[in-house]
């Protein structure tokens, strides 16, 4: 969760992992969020998702 954690801020949207377990990210966005707004948000983290797994993938390689 911290490598997505860290794409997202770069993209944009707070979240922040849990302290309980590292592994599990949290971000809690308004209720009251538009659909269109939801639907920016899901693919900002489908983006930042794709780069964490890049950057995690390049840290076991070396």
């Amino acid at each position: 969760a911290k490598f997505v954690m860290r794409e997202l801020y770069e993209n944009g949207v707070w979240a922040i992992f849990s302290t309980l377990d590292p592994r599990v990210l949290q971000f809690k966005p308004g209720l009251l969020l538009s659909r269109e707004l939801c639907e920016d948000v899901l693919d900002r983290l489908a983006v930042a998702v794709a780069r964490a797994e890049t950057v995690v993938r390049g840290r076991k390689a070396s």
